[in-house]
Protein backbone atom coordinates (compact mmCIF):
# COMPACT_ATOMS: atom_id res chain seq x y z
CA UNK A 1 0.00 0.00 0.00
CA UNK A 2 1.16 3.50 -0.70
CA UNK A 3 2.38 5.40 2.35
CA UNK A 4 -0.05 8.11 3.38
CA UNK A 5 1.76 11.44 3.67
CA UNK A 6 0.94 14.34 5.95
CA UNK A 7 -0.23 16.55 3.13
CA UNK A 8 -3.05 16.15 0.60
CA UNK A 9 -2.07 13.80 -2.25
CA UNK A 10 -3.43 16.26 -4.81
CA UNK A 11 -0.26 18.39 -4.56
CA UNK A 12 0.63 19.72 -8.00
CA UNK A 13 4.12 20.74 -9.13
CA UNK A 14 3.76 23.82 -11.30
CA UNK A 15 6.35 25.98 -13.03
CA UNK A 16 7.56 29.11 -11.27
CA UNK A 17 7.32 31.72 -14.02
CA UNK A 18 6.23 35.10 -12.71
CA UNK A 19 6.70 37.48 -9.81
CA UNK A 20 4.47 39.55 -7.55
CA UNK A 21 5.85 42.13 -5.14
CA UNK A 22 4.89 42.53 -1.51
CA UNK A 23 2.71 45.48 -0.65
CA UNK A 24 3.45 47.47 2.48
CA UNK A 25 1.25 46.39 5.38
CA UNK A 26 1.54 48.21 8.68
CA UNK A 27 1.97 45.95 11.69
CA UNK A 28 -0.52 46.64 14.43
CA UNK A 29 0.81 47.89 17.75
CA UNK A 30 -2.13 46.17 19.47
CA UNK A 31 -1.40 42.59 18.41
CA UNK A 32 1.37 40.13 17.60
CA UNK A 33 1.18 37.98 14.48
CA UNK A 34 2.83 34.56 14.71
CA UNK A 35 3.37 32.45 11.58
CA UNK A 36 4.77 28.92 11.93
CA UNK A 37 6.18 26.55 9.33
CA UNK A 38 9.63 26.14 7.87
CA UNK A 39 12.29 28.01 5.94
CA UNK A 40 14.78 25.90 4.00
CA UNK A 41 13.45 22.83 5.83
CA UNK A 42 14.18 24.28 9.27
CA UNK A 43 11.30 24.69 11.75
CA UNK A 44 10.68 28.42 12.01
CA UNK A 45 8.27 30.76 13.78
CA UNK A 46 7.94 34.35 12.60
CA UNK A 47 6.76 36.86 15.20
CA UNK A 48 5.74 40.08 13.48
CA UNK A 49 7.85 38.97 10.49
CA UNK A 50 11.00 38.33 12.58
CA UNK A 51 12.22 34.72 12.43
CA UNK A 52 12.70 32.42 15.43
CA UNK A 53 14.55 29.23 14.44
CA UNK A 54 13.63 26.14 16.48
CA UNK A 55 16.23 23.55 17.43
CA UNK A 56 16.29 20.03 16.00
CA UNK A 57 19.02 18.21 17.90
CA UNK A 58 18.42 14.90 16.13
CA UNK A 59 18.94 15.80 12.48
CA UNK A 60 19.16 18.35 9.68
CA UNK A 61 15.52 18.99 8.74
CA UNK A 62 12.48 19.99 10.78
CA UNK A 63 8.94 21.24 10.13
CA UNK A 64 6.10 22.78 12.15
CA UNK A 65 2.47 21.76 11.63
CA UNK A 66 0.71 23.58 14.49
CA UNK A 67 1.28 26.27 17.10
CA UNK A 68 -0.55 27.63 20.17
CA UNK A 69 0.32 30.61 22.37
CA UNK A 70 -0.50 30.27 26.09
CA UNK A 71 0.47 33.01 28.58
CA UNK A 72 3.31 34.20 26.32
CA UNK A 73 4.62 30.62 26.02
CA UNK A 74 4.94 29.36 22.44
CA UNK A 75 4.08 25.71 21.87
CA UNK A 76 4.63 24.16 18.44
CA UNK A 77 4.50 20.62 17.10
CA UNK A 78 5.82 18.93 14.00
CA UNK A 79 8.64 16.60 13.10
CA UNK A 80 12.36 16.46 12.37
CA UNK A 81 14.83 14.05 10.89
CA UNK A 82 16.59 11.48 13.06
CA UNK A 83 20.37 11.38 13.42
CA UNK A 84 20.72 8.96 10.50
CA UNK A 85 18.52 11.27 8.36
CA UNK A 86 16.48 8.22 7.31
CA UNK A 87 13.33 8.74 9.40
CA UNK A 88 11.30 11.54 10.94
CA UNK A 89 10.73 11.97 14.69
CA UNK A 90 7.47 13.44 16.00
CA UNK A 91 8.17 16.26 18.44
CA UNK A 92 6.93 19.44 20.04
CA UNK A 93 8.64 22.58 21.26
CA UNK A 94 7.95 24.86 24.22
CA UNK A 95 9.64 28.23 23.80
CA UNK A 96 12.15 26.61 21.46
CA UNK A 97 13.01 23.66 23.70
CA UNK A 98 12.20 20.39 21.91
CA UNK A 99 10.65 17.21 23.27
CA UNK A 100 10.88 14.08 21.12
CA UNK A 101 7.76 11.94 21.12
CA UNK A 102 9.15 8.97 19.18
CA UNK A 103 12.51 7.19 19.00
CA UNK A 104 13.24 7.52 15.29
CA UNK A 105 13.01 3.79 14.49
CA UNK A 106 10.14 4.58 12.10
CA UNK A 107 8.63 7.70 10.57
CA UNK A 108 6.39 9.77 12.83
CA UNK A 109 4.72 13.17 12.48
CA UNK A 110 2.98 15.46 14.97
CA UNK A 111 0.05 17.33 13.42
CA UNK A 112 -1.82 19.16 16.18
CA UNK A 113 -1.24 20.44 19.71
CA UNK A 114 -3.48 21.65 22.55
CA UNK A 115 -2.97 22.36 26.26
CA UNK A 116 -5.06 21.73 29.34
CA UNK A 117 -3.40 23.42 32.28
CA UNK A 118 0.07 21.90 32.47
CA UNK A 119 -0.89 18.91 30.32
CA UNK A 120 0.30 18.90 26.71
CA UNK A 121 -1.68 16.89 24.14
CA UNK A 122 -0.20 16.24 20.69
CA UNK A 123 -1.87 14.38 17.82
CA UNK A 124 0.11 12.52 15.19
CA UNK A 125 0.92 9.30 13.38
CA UNK A 126 3.67 6.73 13.36
CA UNK A 127 4.37 4.23 10.59
CA UNK A 128 4.39 0.49 11.31
CA UNK A 129 5.50 -2.35 8.98
CA UNK A 130 2.84 -4.75 7.68
CA UNK A 131 5.06 -7.06 5.63
CA UNK A 132 6.26 -7.09 2.03
CA UNK A 133 8.05 -3.79 2.64
CA UNK A 134 4.71 -2.02 3.07
CA UNK A 135 3.78 0.35 5.88
CA UNK A 136 0.71 1.86 7.45
CA UNK A 137 0.31 5.00 9.54
CA UNK A 138 -1.09 4.40 13.01
CA UNK A 139 -2.99 7.35 14.49
CA UNK A 140 -2.34 8.33 18.08
CA UNK A 141 -2.01 11.20 20.47
CA UNK A 142 0.45 11.82 23.24
CA UNK A 143 -0.47 13.21 26.66
CA UNK A 144 2.68 14.56 28.29
CA UNK A 145 4.70 12.26 26.05
CA UNK A 146 2.69 9.08 26.74
CA UNK A 147 1.12 7.62 23.58
CA UNK A 148 -2.59 6.73 23.32
CA UNK A 149 -3.43 4.64 20.25
CA UNK A 150 -6.35 5.67 18.05
CA UNK A 151 -5.98 3.09 15.26
CA UNK A 152 -4.14 -0.15 14.56
CA UNK A 153 -2.32 -1.55 11.53
CA UNK A 154 -5.48 -2.89 9.86
CA UNK A 155 -6.00 0.53 8.24
CA UNK A 156 -3.73 3.47 7.52
CA UNK A 157 -4.66 6.76 9.11
CA UNK A 158 -3.71 10.41 9.17
CA UNK A 159 -4.41 12.88 11.97
CA UNK A 160 -5.06 16.61 11.86
CA UNK A 161 -6.24 18.75 14.74
CA UNK A 162 -6.69 17.87 18.41
CA UNK A 163 -8.98 19.63 20.86
CA UNK A 164 -10.45 19.11 24.33
CA UNK A 165 -14.07 19.66 25.30
CA UNK A 166 -15.69 18.70 28.63
CA UNK A 167 -12.94 16.16 29.38
CA UNK A 168 -13.37 14.59 25.94
CA UNK A 169 -10.44 14.32 23.51
CA UNK A 170 -11.21 14.89 19.83
CA UNK A 171 -8.76 14.23 16.98
CA UNK A 172 -9.57 14.86 13.32
CA UNK A 173 -8.20 12.87 10.42
CA UNK A 174 -8.78 10.34 7.66
CA UNK A 175 -8.54 6.59 7.36
CA UNK A 176 -7.51 4.60 4.30
CA UNK A 177 -9.35 1.37 3.54
CA UNK A 178 -7.80 -1.01 1.04
CA UNK A 179 -8.00 -4.62 -0.05
CA UNK A 180 -4.57 -5.71 -1.24
CA UNK A 181 -5.69 -9.28 -1.97
CA UNK A 182 -8.37 -8.02 -4.35
CA UNK A 183 -5.95 -5.42 -5.73
CA UNK A 184 -8.44 -2.64 -5.11
CA UNK A 185 -7.44 1.00 -4.97
CA UNK A 186 -7.19 2.80 -1.66
CA UNK A 187 -10.22 4.74 -0.49
CA UNK A 188 -9.77 7.66 1.90
CA UNK A 189 -12.53 8.65 4.33
CA UNK A 190 -12.82 11.76 6.55
CA UNK A 191 -13.29 10.93 10.22
CA UNK A 192 -12.58 11.91 13.79
CA UNK A 193 -11.88 10.11 17.02
CA UNK A 194 -13.68 10.92 20.27
CA UNK A 195 -11.92 9.41 23.27
CA UNK A 196 -10.40 6.81 20.94
CA UNK A 197 -13.66 5.87 19.19
CA UNK A 198 -13.54 6.20 15.39
CA UNK A 199 -16.48 8.10 13.86
CA UNK A 200 -17.09 8.74 10.14
CA UNK A 201 -18.00 12.19 8.86
CA UNK A 202 -19.66 10.87 5.68
CA UNK A 203 -21.73 7.92 6.87
CA UNK A 204 -21.72 5.12 9.40
CA UNK A 205 -20.27 2.63 6.90
CA UNK A 206 -17.46 4.89 5.72
CA UNK A 207 -19.01 5.24 2.29
CA UNK A 208 -19.86 7.88 -0.33
CA UNK A 209 -16.35 8.98 -1.23
CA UNK A 210 -13.20 7.77 -2.99
CA UNK A 211 -10.78 10.33 -1.53
CA UNK A 212 -10.85 12.94 1.19
CA UNK A 213 -8.56 15.60 2.57
CA UNK A 214 -7.72 15.32 6.25
CA UNK A 215 -10.65 16.65 8.25
CA UNK A 216 -10.24 19.75 10.42
CA UNK A 217 -11.66 20.63 13.84
CA UNK A 218 -12.19 24.00 15.51
CA UNK A 219 -13.71 24.93 18.85
CA UNK A 220 -15.51 28.23 19.46
CA UNK A 221 -17.49 29.05 22.61
CA UNK A 222 -17.80 25.36 23.52
CA UNK A 223 -19.15 24.51 20.05
CA UNK A 224 -17.18 22.05 17.89
CA UNK A 225 -16.97 22.58 14.14
CA UNK A 226 -15.66 20.05 11.60
CA UNK A 227 -14.67 20.65 7.97
CA UNK A 228 -13.66 18.23 5.22
CA UNK A 229 -13.52 17.80 1.44
CA UNK A 230 -14.42 14.62 -0.44
CA UNK A 231 -13.37 13.89 -4.02
CA UNK A 232 -15.08 11.55 -6.48
CA UNK A 233 -13.53 9.54 -9.31
CA UNK A 234 -13.95 12.49 -11.70
CA UNK A 235 -11.94 14.74 -9.34
CA UNK A 236 -15.00 16.78 -8.41
CA UNK A 237 -14.68 18.12 -4.88
CA UNK A 238 -17.32 18.80 -2.24
CA UNK A 239 -16.37 20.78 0.85
CA UNK A 240 -18.68 20.51 3.86
CA UNK A 241 -18.76 21.50 7.50
CA UNK A 242 -20.84 20.56 10.51
CA UNK A 243 -21.52 22.09 13.91
CA UNK A 244 -21.35 19.73 16.87
CA UNK A 245 -21.22 16.88 14.33
CA UNK A 246 -24.76 17.57 13.15
CA UNK A 247 -26.04 17.46 9.58
CA UNK A 248 -23.32 18.52 7.10
CA UNK A 249 -23.64 21.84 5.27
CA UNK A 250 -22.13 21.88 1.77
CA UNK A 251 -20.06 24.99 1.12
CA UNK A 252 -19.16 24.19 -2.48
CA UNK A 253 -19.53 21.14 -4.71
CA UNK A 254 -18.72 19.70 -8.13
CA UNK A 255 -15.65 21.84 -8.73
CA UNK A 256 -12.60 20.07 -10.09
CA UNK A 257 -9.56 20.34 -7.81
CA UNK A 258 -11.16 22.84 -5.42
CA UNK A 259 -10.85 21.72 -1.83
CA UNK A 260 -11.05 23.25 1.61
CA UNK A 261 -7.65 23.69 3.23
CA UNK A 262 -8.38 25.40 6.55
CA UNK A 263 -11.19 27.03 8.50
CA UNK A 264 -11.96 29.10 11.55
CA UNK A 265 -14.90 30.66 13.39
CA UNK A 266 -14.77 34.30 14.46
CA UNK A 267 -15.79 35.60 17.87
CA UNK A 268 -19.20 36.63 16.52
CA UNK A 269 -19.85 33.22 14.94
CA UNK A 270 -18.88 33.87 11.31
CA UNK A 271 -17.50 30.79 9.54
CA UNK A 272 -14.41 31.24 7.31
CA UNK A 273 -13.07 28.50 5.03
CA UNK A 274 -9.89 28.89 2.95
CA UNK A 275 -9.65 26.80 -0.19
CA UNK A 276 -7.41 26.13 -3.17
CA UNK A 277 -8.19 25.47 -6.83
CA UNK A 278 -5.69 23.92 -9.24
CA UNK A 279 -6.63 24.59 -12.88
CA UNK A 280 -4.75 21.96 -14.87
CA UNK A 281 -6.07 23.18 -18.21
CA UNK A 282 -4.76 26.73 -17.85
CA UNK A 283 -1.90 25.93 -15.45
CA UNK A 284 -3.18 28.31 -12.77
CA UNK A 285 -3.47 28.32 -8.99
CA UNK A 286 -6.42 30.03 -7.29
CA UNK A 287 -6.80 30.76 -3.59
CA UNK A 288 -10.02 31.98 -2.04
CA UNK A 289 -12.07 31.92 1.13
CA UNK A 290 -15.74 31.77 2.02
CA UNK A 291 -17.32 33.80 4.80
CA UNK A 292 -20.68 32.31 5.75
CA UNK A 293 -20.90 30.89 2.24
CA UNK A 294 -19.91 34.12 0.45
CA UNK A 295 -16.93 33.90 -1.90
CA UNK A 296 -13.84 36.14 -1.63
CA UNK A 297 -10.91 35.69 -4.09
CA UNK A 298 -7.34 35.97 -2.80
CA UNK A 299 -5.09 34.88 -5.65
CA UNK A 300 -5.31 33.82 -9.31
CA UNK A 301 -1.85 33.20 -10.69
CA UNK A 302 0.48 30.77 -12.46
CA UNK A 303 2.79 30.66 -9.47
CA UNK A 304 2.52 27.62 -7.19
CA UNK A 305 0.60 28.57 -4.05
CA UNK A 306 -1.25 27.09 -1.10
CA UNK A 307 -3.42 28.11 1.84
CA UNK A 308 -2.75 26.07 4.98
CA UNK A 309 -4.25 28.28 7.68
CA UNK A 310 -6.90 30.94 8.18
CA UNK A 311 -7.54 33.07 11.26
CA UNK A 312 -9.57 36.18 11.98
CA UNK A 313 -8.73 39.06 14.32
CA UNK A 314 -11.36 41.76 14.45
CA UNK A 315 -12.03 42.74 10.85
CA UNK A 316 -8.74 41.31 9.59
CA UNK A 317 -8.49 37.97 7.79
CA UNK A 318 -5.10 36.21 7.78
CA UNK A 319 -4.37 33.27 5.46
CA UNK A 320 -1.06 31.46 5.87
CA UNK A 321 0.56 29.32 3.23
CA UNK A 322 3.01 29.40 0.37
CA UNK A 323 3.54 31.55 -2.70
CA UNK A 324 6.26 30.80 -5.22
CA UNK A 325 7.66 28.22 -2.79
CA UNK A 326 8.12 31.06 -0.26
CA UNK A 327 6.60 31.11 3.25
CA UNK A 328 3.96 33.81 3.42
CA UNK A 329 0.59 34.95 4.62
CA UNK A 330 -2.09 37.23 3.25
CA UNK A 331 -3.67 39.93 5.41
CA UNK A 332 -6.99 41.02 3.94
CA UNK A 333 -5.77 39.81 0.56
CA UNK A 334 -2.39 41.56 0.67
CA UNK A 335 0.63 39.25 0.32
CA UNK A 336 3.33 39.32 3.02
CA UNK A 337 6.36 37.21 2.09
CA UNK A 338 8.43 35.90 4.99
CA UNK A 339 11.96 34.57 5.20
CA UNK A 340 15.43 35.87 4.49
CA UNK A 341 14.91 36.06 0.73
CA UNK A 342 11.62 37.61 -0.33
CA UNK A 343 12.30 37.56 -4.07
CA UNK A 344 9.65 35.24 -5.52
CA UNK A 345 11.82 34.37 -8.52
CA UNK A 346 14.80 33.44 -6.36
CA UNK A 347 15.43 29.86 -5.24
CA UNK A 348 17.79 30.79 -2.38
CA UNK A 349 15.07 30.05 0.16
CA UNK A 350 11.92 27.93 0.16
CA UNK A 351 9.34 27.29 2.83
CA UNK A 352 5.73 27.53 3.89
CA UNK A 353 3.46 28.69 6.70
CA UNK A 354 1.27 26.00 8.26
CA UNK A 355 -0.40 28.11 10.95
CA UNK A 356 -1.04 31.78 11.72
CA UNK A 357 -1.99 32.90 15.24
CA UNK A 358 -2.84 36.48 16.21
CA UNK A 359 -2.48 37.47 19.88
CA UNK A 360 -3.85 40.69 21.32
CA UNK A 361 -1.37 42.67 23.39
Amino acid sequence: MRRLHSHCSLILILLLISCNTKKDVALSSHEDVYAAGHENFKATIWKNDSAILLANSTGSFSFINDIVIINDNIYACGYGTAKDEKTYIAKYWKDGIETNLTDGKSNAYATGIVLDGNDVYVAGVETVPIGNENYRNVAKYWKNGVAVLLSDNTVSAQTGDILLNNNDVYVSGVIVKDDEKANLKDTVYPCYWKNGNLISLTGTNFSNTSFSTTSKLYQAKNEIYAMWTVVDDNLNCKTSYSKNFGNPVVVQSEQVFTYGRAFTVSDNGDLFIASKTSDLTHNRETLQYWKNGNYFPILDDKIVSDASSITVSGNDVYIGGQYGYKPCYWKNGTLIVLGSDKNIQSSLTVGNVQKVVVVKK
